[in-house]
């Protein structure tokens, strides 16, 4: 059968089925990377299952809020991999590098308009390629670093990719010491054990399963470890964490008081959280005029005014905080780490100073870039993050949230226009968030049970290489044309 929906070709069962199949494996690969996967979601929609470009467009974003949406809630409650107290999302990173993304985005909408599209398909290959390179070279050089440190525990020494002493992280004078014992930290301290990136409803089931299971010769199963000192019951999360723990050889119990509870930076999420709504307040108003009017001037100039004033206070209150970290100055109980007396940095930490305002300025480019190109970003955002040093988890995680923002305006400003065809948009909306999730358990997972954070980042480099191949494939189909044109058009 076939059926049809105002502004859609008309898309047959099959197609349909057998694009959504398509979509779910690429949700996942894309997901491993912590990105969205726009750039193959769109050729999916359009070329496999038969809608129009612009349709194919709108439900890639919802396919994209799906994906990230899962992504987040599992990323949400994660440690760091160095320092336990703090979050896995790097909310630094976050009140710099978001705003500058939307205003470059923004402004990238505007210059797009003029650009001829072969241009911009010459232009996404030479993105992409160099973005393949160095996040290739940096994977390459993390794995090799792996496998020395996997080598040296099969001899006898014991290390931690993890931990704050292993040698992959380094040990600078300026890392900080975790006031965790190190025997404890290096099964306690990691950002993912297996039960901290399963659900915790499956925990459940899974530990009613081997409690009151029985084994092959019909004797009741019973715990190994003995009576539990909790006060609570038999579904205790802790004794259920710590049950599923044991499969994978993490004998660690979440509720153990040497493991402290996860400090927010809650001061930066809130004004995130302000200028966000605001934005997308202005965003949505702004969309409502015609290009080059005064409404949509007037609006992309408030826009612009938001961002620049959470990225100028950004910058000064985390230099601030980054001097503080240095001297050793740690007064404010509320800030992250600063539970004890800790003096110096958490490893995979960007520098925060003067030198810094690269951080907004290449996070501007990569707006503009990704506005050119048709994709949301992620997809460039993590080969930065990489080369600012940031770990490879932490990348993941952060850039999956700035990606989840991201997409939320856009889809915000379609349902407002009456553009999102809902029938379609819930299907590819759930197809993206079963994906997500399943790629980002089955990425922590790697990483926790084989101890290789490089997995991240040839996950991505897969992605981008795919992206590749496709802008190679309009460039051939697509009728050349190098003809500009105005920007009010």
């Amino acid at each position: 059968s076939a059926f049809n929906h105002q502004g859609t070709m008309t898309v047959t069962t099959a197609s349909l089925a057998y694009g959504l199949v398509v979509m779910f494996f690429s949700s996942i690969l894309c997901s491993s990377a912590g990105v969205g996967g726009g750039s193959l979601n769109v050729p999916i929609l359009y070329s496999i299952i038969g809608f129009d470009y612009d349709t194919a467009v709108v439900l890639s974003l919802c396919t994209l809020m799906g994906n990230y949406l899962l992504q987040v809630l599992v990323n949400l409650d994660k440690r760091h991999p160095n320092e336990p107290r703090l979050p896995l999302i790097y909310w630094d990173a976050v009140l710099i590098i978001f705003p500058s993304l939307l205003g470059g985005a923004n402004f990238g909408v505007v210059v797009a308009k003029s650009m001829p599209k072969t241009l911009v398909f010459l232009l996404a290959i030479c993105v992409l390629v160099l973005a393949v390179y160095f996040t290739g070279k940096k994977g390459l050089m993390l794995r090799k670093k792996e496998t020395l440190l996997i080598e040296e525990e099969l001899n006898g020494k014991s290390y931690d990719i993890y931990s704050n002493h292993s040698p992959l992280l380094g040990n600078a004078e300026n890392t900080v010491e975790s006031p965790i014992p190190r025997h404890v930290a290096a099964k306690k301290a990691p950002i993912v054990t297996i039960s901290s990136i399963i659900p915790p409803y499956l925990c459940c089931y899974y530990s009613l399963c081997k409690r009151f299971g029985t084994d092959k010769t019909g004797a009741s199963k019973k715990s190994s470890k003995g009576p539990s000192n909790s006060t609570h019951t038999a579904l205790n999360t802790s004794e259920v964490v710590t049950s599923f723990d044991e499969e994978d050889d993490y004998l660690s119990e979440l509720s153990d008081p040497m493991l402290p509870p996860i400090e927010f930076p809650w001061k930066i999420i809130s004004v995130i959280a302000v200028v966000f709504v605001m934005y997308l307040a202005c965003y949505v108003v702004q969309k409502q005029y015609d290009q080059c009017t005064t409404g949509n001037n007037i609006s992309l100039a408030l826009i612009y005014v938001l961002l620049a004033f959470q990225i100028t206070w950004g910058l000064r209150y985390l230099i601030t905080q980054y001097n503080k970290k240095l001297s050793g100055a740690w007064a404010d109980e509320s800030l992250p780490g600063t539970a004890s007396a800790h003096k110096g940095l958490v490893e995979g930490e960007i520098h925060w100073g003067l030198q810094s305002a690269v951080v907004p300025l290449a996070s501007f480019l990569i707006g503009v870039t990704s506005s050119l190109l048709g994709i949301g970003g992620g997809e460039l955002m993590g080969p930065m993050l990489l080369m600012f040093k940031v770990l490879a988890p932490v990348s993941t995680a952060t850039t999956s949230f700035m990606s989840f923002l991201n997409t939320s305006s856009s889809v915000a400003h379609y349902l407002v226009l009456g553009e999102v065809p809902f029938g379609y948009g819930g299907a590819v909306f759930v197809v993206g968030a079963f994906g997500g999730i399943t790629g980002r358990v089955l990425a922590l997972y790697f990483v926790a049970h084989y101890k290789r954070a490089s997995y991240l980042i040839f996950s991505l480099v897969c992605v981008l290489s795919c992206s590749i191949f496709i802008y190679l494939y309009y460039i051939i189909d697509y009728k050349t044309d190098f003809t500009f044109s105005s920007i009010c058009s």
